[in-house]
């Protein structure tokens, strides 16, 4: 989940008011720890991890960070710096999570 969370933020951080109906982004932790590609849904507001797991968030435009819950009922935030950049494939952002942890996550399709 803490990836699904991580990925998120970036596309909510970076979107316009009128969002994509579905974005897929490929999310890189800087621990070199193994990548993962994720589809979000901005219908639904859910998004789908490599493992086919489905999980909700939610984003604050205004910090540019979205949070969910992972599995273990926990809270897991991202907090994004590219909130000028308009989504589009290819674009990435720099990324912090709560816990820490840092990465790089890149747009990789929108539909």
């Amino acid at each position: 989940m803490k990836t699904i969370i991580a990925a998120a933020a970036f596309t909510l951080a970076a979107a316009s008011p009128v969002f994509a109906a579905k974005t897929t982004i490929e999310f890189v932790p800087d621990d070199g720890s193994a990548a993962g590609t994720w589809v979000f849904d901005d219908a639904t507001m859910t998004a789908t991890g490599p493992d086919g797991s489905v999980g909700p968030y939610t984003y604050d435009q205004a910090t540019a960070t979205i949070c969910g819950t992972d599995p273990g009922g926990n809270e897991v935030c991202a907090t994004f710096t590219d909130t000028e950049t308009e989504p589009a494939v290819g674009v990435s952002s720099a990324y912090t999570m709560n816990t820490g942890d840092t990465g790089t996550a890149t747009i990789k399709a929108i539909d």
